[in-house]
C-alpha cells in the first residue's frame, strides 16, 4: 500500500480518537495518507447552528482547543464535499462528486471510511470495481440503534456492508451481529498508545477527571452526584446543555493528548458518564483503555462487560448504590490492583490493533505489502 484515504466525520482539530491514530500510524510506516474531514452525515438543526456559533464567538469557550495538535509528516488533509445522503437529489450529486473529484483520487489506493455513506466509493461495487485497491467500511458505531435519524442510518449502513470490500467494527456486539448476518470482518478493538500507562495518581482522597467529549446523551446524573461530592474537573468539548445542569464542575477546556497526560498524576478516580442505553451496550470507546491504562479508579454507570476487563477493573454503579461509600471503598482497593491493571492494557495498544488491522486488509487487497 502507497496510499490511504481516510474519510472521518471529524475534524483532525478534535479530540483524539481512532481516525487520528490510523493516520498515524499509516504514515509512520511511509504510506502517503489523505485525511478528509467532516464528511457530514445529517444536517444540523437551526439550534445546534446558533449554538455552534455563539459558541465559536466566545473567546474563552471551554469547548476550545487550547493546545495544536500537530500534523505529522505524510499527513495531508483536505475538507469533504459529500452532502448527507438523506435524498435522491444528495445521493445523486454525491455520486457526480465522486465520479469528478474523487475517482481518479481514489485510484490504486486504500480507502478507508469511518461514514456510513456508499457514495464515498461510488454507491455501487460496479462503480468503484478497478478503482480503489481496498474499500473499507470501519463501524464505529452502532448505526442500526444510532440516537439519531435511527432509520436513515439503518439503511445506510446496510448498503455500506454491501458496497465496501472490508468490513471493520470496534464492538464486540457488532461483531456477533455481523457473524449472525453472515457478513466477513475483522474485529479491532481500540487501543492505547505507552504515554497512559500509570499517568493517574493510586493516592489520596478522591480526586475525579473526566476527559473527552460530554454530550447531550451523556450520563448527566453520574456526573452531577460525582460532581457534587467530590468535585469534577472536565477536559475536552461540552455540550451547553451539560454545562447548565451540573454543579461543581470545572471546565478545563480542551487539550491534545501530550499537554493531557500529564496533568492526569492529580487524579485517581476517571468518570466514563456513557448513558445505559442499548447503544452504550454496543460501544467500544477509546477512551475506555486510556482510563484503564492510567491505572486510576474507573467508574461508569453504564453496562460496559462486552468489552474486556470491564468486569475485573471497572466500578459500575447502580442508582441504588451509596455512591460515595463505594467510591471510597474502591479507591482503598485500588492500590492492590493498580499494577495488574496497567499489565492488563498493556495487550492493547494501537500498535498490535494496526498491525492485526493491515494483515487483515493485505489479504482483503491480495498483496503482502
Amino acid at each position: 500500500m502507497k496510499k490511504l484515504i481516510i474519510y472521518s466525520e471529524i475534524r483532525w482539530s478534535f479530540l483524539d480518537q481512532r481516525h487520528h491514530h490510523l493516520a498515524r500510524y499509516a504514515a509512520g510506516q511511509g504510506v502517503e495518507v489523505e485525511f478528509v474531514e467532516r464528511v457530514v452525515s445529517r444536517i444540523p438543526s437551526v439550534k445546534e447552528l446558533l449554538r455552534k456559533f455563539v459558541r465559536s464567538q466566545a473567546p474563552s469557550s471551554a469547548s476550545r482547543l487550547k493546545s495544536e495538535k500537530p500534523l505529522p509528516k505524510g499527513i495531508i488533509l483536505r475538507r469533504s464535499l459529500f452532502l448527507p445522503p438523506i435524498s435522491p437529489v444528495t445521493r445523486s450529486i454525491n455520486g457526480l462528486l465522486w465520479l469528478i473529484h474523487e475517482r481518479h483520487r481514489q485510484r490504486d489506493a486504500w480507502v478507508y471510511s469511518f461514514v456510513d455513506n456508499p457514495t464515498i466509493i461510488g454507491n455501487f461495487p460496479s462503480f468503484a470495481k478497478g478503482v480503489a485497491r481496498v474499500t473499507a467500511f470501519d463501524i464505529i458505531h452502532n448505526w442500526w440503534e444510532f440516537p439519531w435519524n435511527t432509520k436513515q442510518h439503518s439503511t445506510l449502513v446496510d448498503k455500506c456492508l454491501k458496497c465496501y470490500s472490508s468490513v471493520i467494527t470496534d464492538s464486540p456486539a457488532i461483531s456477533k451481529r455481523l457473524n449472525a448476518m453472515a457478513v466477513e470482518h475483522h474485529l479491532m478493538l481500540p487501543g492505547v498508545d505507552a504515554e497512559w500507562l500509570g499517568a493517574a495518581s493510586s493516592e489520596g482522597l478522591p480526586k475525579a477527571v473526566f476527559f473527552g467529549n460530554l454530550r447531550s446523551n451523556s450520563d448527566v446524573e453520574l456526573v452531577s452526584a460525582i460532581s457534587d461530592r467530590f468535585g469534577l474537573d472536565v477536559y475536552g468539548i461540552v455540550d451547553a446543555s451539560i454545562a447548565e445542569k451540573v454543579s461543581h464542575v470545572n471546565f478545563r477546556g480542551a487539550l491534545a493528548p501530550a499537554d493531557l497526560i500529564p496533568r492526569l498524576a492529580d487524579y485517581n478516580l476517571i468518570v466514563l458518564p456513557y448513558s445505559s442505553s442499548s447503544f452504550s451496550r454496543s460501544i467500544a470507546p477509546a477512551k475506555y483503555f486510556e482510563a484503564l491504562a492510567t491505572g486510576a479508579l474507573v467508574v461508569t454507570g453504564s453496562d460496559l462487560s462486552h468489552l474486556p476487563g470491564f468486569d475485573d477493573y471497572v466500578l459500575r454503579l447502580e442508582e441504588s448504590d451509596d455512591l460515595e461509600g463505594r467510591i471510597r471503598s474502591s479507591l482503598a482497593q485500588q492500590a492492590a490492583i493498580r499494577a495488574e491493571q496497567i499489565s492488563f492494557v498493556k495487550n492493547h495498544t494501537w500498535e498490535l490493533r494496526f498491525q492485526e488491522l493491515f494483515e487483515f486488509l493485505c489479504m482483503r487487497d491480495g498483496t503482502s505489502e
